[in-house]
């Protein structure tokens, strides 16, 4: 008899255990604001990008914008390509392939300028900051050792020959 009551307390208190991590957990659930399971494709992607992979940085006065598209190359390890368009003119200035990432992007107050914190992933060169005039259709890349100014339509070659500064292969 003692034994079939022990078993008894033993069962009780391993549905009480379970019961009470059910609890915390929906509890926990809840104050995270999540209302079921977490949908893998629109998970937080990137900083910028939040719970979408393409997101939308438009000009104060909505005649640009610049487009992050977020990758995850390995796990956790987010990269978030930008494009910088011309809404107005209808053209694509440049558009980064996948191993640029914006980590910030800045528009001025007047929509003449955007500024984007750029590194490259895996980090085998030194990040910068690209200014973008889009008034003078030029780019000034602020790096370590200092500025260099190009036309817009050159900021793709202008990377590639940072790269290659560094004797990093582009590939």
């Amino acid at each position: 008899m003692e034994s079939i009551l022990g078993f008894i307390v033993l069962i009780l208190i391993v549905l009480l255990v379970a019961a009470f991590g059910m609890w915390a957990a929906q509890g926990i659930g809840a104050r995270l604001g999540r209302k079921g399971p977490v949908d893998p494709i629109n998970r937080a992607a990137a900083p910028l990008s939040g719970d979408s992979l393409i997101t939308h940085h438009p000009s104060p006065d909505g005649r640009h914008v610049v487009i992050t598209s977020a990758n995850e190359v390995r796990p956790g390890h987010w990269v978030e390509s930008p494009s910088l368009i011309d809404l107005e003119g209808q053209a694509e200035w440049f558009a980064l392939d996948g191993r640029w990432s914006a980590d910030e992007i800045n528009w001025s107050t007047d929509s003449t300028s955007v500024t984007i914190k750029l590194r490259k992933y895996p980090g085998d060169v030194p990040g910068f900051s690209l200014v973008a005039d889009l008034s003078m259709q030029q780019v000034r890349f602020i790096t370590r050792s200092g500025n260099e100014s190009v036309p817009l339509t050159e900021v793709e070659t202008w990377l590639d020959d940072y790269v290659r500064r560094f004797g990093v292969s582009n590939n």
